[in-house]
């Protein structure tokens, strides 16, 4: 699931991560280091206790309030359906059209993500998403192959910045879920992505031990 990086790809990452720091944009980096805004924090945000609750609504908050950048500008989508949270990564952020690699630029958000994820101890899937217009070619025979290319490339980047396996299900649904119906260019372009899907944790939720000490004694404090 992992490939060695050429000169190419290496002097891209390079480039992106240079274009965000010279705009000074804040982000999580580090996988745990804090908000990249002239220094690392050195004292836990006070929302992270809201997080290892693993309250719907506080993630929802803190991550509307980590991301309220590209959240404006339609780049990330937050929304609740029944007893989930679900995160929609549009195409556009992640990927070239028809293609699983990441774009380098995608890495900085996904850090971010995974900064955030990792303290919270709900289970979680990572789902791909298509269109209906159909691919076959020699690295996908299909919009299920495709979809679950995306799916894994977006959870083990997260995993490798520190967000832990265990938690997460990885899944492909080709075209098959769309957000609206494919009968235009717009709405085909909105039903290509990824969204990771945040379970409300009760009492049958399967949580490691390690979480799930940490949530306990958070609700004895």
């Amino acid at each position: 699931a992992s490939s060695s990086v050429s000169g190419t790809k290496f002097k891209e990452m390079k480039n992106a991560f240079d274009q965000v720091f010279s705009s000074g944009q804040k982000m999580l980096m580090e996988s745990g280091d804090g908000i990249l805004d002239g220094q690392k924090s050195v004292l836990p945000d006070p929302a992270f206790i809201g997080l290892r609750s693993g309250n719907l609504s506080n993630i929802q908050e803190e991550l509307t309030n980590s991301f309220s950048g590209l959240i404006a500008s339609g780049e990330l989508r937050l929304r609740k359906k029944g007893n989930e949270l679900i995160v929609e990564l549009p195409e556009e952020l992640l990927f070239q059209k028809g293609k699983a690699d990441l774009n380098p630029k995608s890495l900085l958000i996904l850090d971010s993500l995974a900064y955030l994820l990792e303290a919270i101890p709900n289970m979680m899937s990572v789902d791909g998403h298509t269109d209906s217009d159909s691919i076959r070619t020699f690295q996908f025979e299909s919009n299920w192959h495709l979809s679950v290319e995306r799916a894994l490339n977006v959870a083990y980047s997260m995993i490798g910045f520190g967000l832990s396996g265990h938690k997460i299900v990885i899944r492909g649904y080709g075209d098959k879920v769309p957000l609206v119906r494919n009968d235009s260019p717009e709405n085909k372009r909105l039903n290509r992505r990824v969204e990771i899907i945040i379970s409300e944790l009760n009492e049958k939720t399967p949580i490691s031990e390690a979480a799930g000490k940490e949530t306990a004694e958070i609700k004895n404090n």
